[in-house]
C-alpha cells in the first residue's frame, strides 16, 4: 500500500504489467487505506459490479481509464486479460475501453 502514490508515476506499460503480475499469480489483494493521485476519488468503495471493499485493481483502474490513450496494443490487452483472468469486473474501465 505505501506504493500506491507511485502509481501517477507508472506508466501504461507499468500498470498493465502490475495487473498482469497479479493475474498470473491469481490474486486480487484488498485496500485498507488507499492514497491514489486522484484527491477527489472516491477512495472507500469499490467500482466493481459487487459493489466490494477497494482493491488493488480498482486503483489501477482509476489510473488507467484517465490515460487510456497512453496504451498501446500490447498494454491494454495485457490489462484487460488481468481483469478477465481474475473475473474482476470494473465497471467503469470497460466502458472507458468500449
Amino acid at each position: 500500500e505505501i506504493a500506491f502514490p507511485m502509481l501517477c508515476d507508472f506508466d501504461a506499460r507499468h500498470l498493465s504489467n502490475l495487473a498482469y503480475a497479479y493475474a498470473l499469480a491469481g490474486f486480487v489483494p484488498g485496500l485498507r487505506d488507499i492514497r491514489t493521485c486522484d484527491a477527489d476519488a472516491d477512495k472507500t468503495t469499490s467500482n466493481s459490479a459487487s459493489g466490494s471493499p477497494m482493491t488493488l485493481f480498482d486503483v489501477l483502474a482509476m489510473e488507467a481509464i484517465p490515460r487510456l490513450h497512453e496504451f498501446n496494443s500490447q498494454h491494454l490487452t495485457s490489462l484487460i486479460w488481468a481483469y478477465a483472468t481474475t473475473e474482476y469486473f470494473h465497471l467503469g474501465l470497460f466502458e472507458a475501453v468500449a
